[in-house]
C-alpha cells in the first residue's frame, strides 16, 4: 500500500514548509493526482487521516485534484482526453500518442488558517 508512504511524504513536506509554531494552523493539504499514478483516492485519505490525528496537524484535511489523461496523437496533432484505458486517438485512430497528463503526483498547496489581528 504505497499510499501509507505518500501520505508520509506530504506530512513530511508540510512540517518542512509550515513553521513549526503554525502546524496547527494548516488548514488544507492539496495534491494532483493523475489518473495513470495508480493511487486510491480513498487510501490516501484514510492514512493521511490516520496519520495527522492527535498531532499538530490534526486539524488539516487533505484535497486532491484528480488530473485526467491527456494526450497528443502523433499522427495527426489533435489533443484529447483518453476515456479510460483505450490508448487510441479518437479522430484518426492511430495508436502513436503522446502523453500530456495524467501522471501527475504533486503537492499542490497547503493552505494556512488566516490569522485574525488581535484587538487592542
Amino acid at each position: 500500500m504505497h499510499e501509507l508512504a505518500i501520505a508520509r511524504d506530504l506530512i513530511d513536506m508540510t512540517r518542512r514548509h509550515v513553521p513549526e509554531e503554525r502546524l496547527a494552523q494548516v488548514e488544507v493539504v492539496r495534491l494532483r493526482v493523475g489518473s495513470l499514478a495508480g493511487v486510491v483516492e480513498s487510501s490516501l485519505l484514510f492514512c493521511f487521516e490516520a496519520l495527522v490525528r492527535g498531532t499538530a496537524l490534526d486539524s488539516a484535511r487533505l484535497e486532491i485534484d484528480a488530473i485526467p489523461i491527456r494526450a497528443r496523437c502523433a499522427d495527426c496533432q489533435t489533443d484529447f482526453e483518453l476515456p479510460g484505458s483505450l490508448f487510441q486517438c479518437p479522430d484518426c485512430g492511430g495508436g502513436a500518442l503522446a502523453l500530456l497528463s495524467g501522471n501527475e503526483l504533486d503537492l499542490q498547496e497547503i493552505v494556512l488558517a488566516d490569522l485574525a489581528p488581535e484587538a487592542t
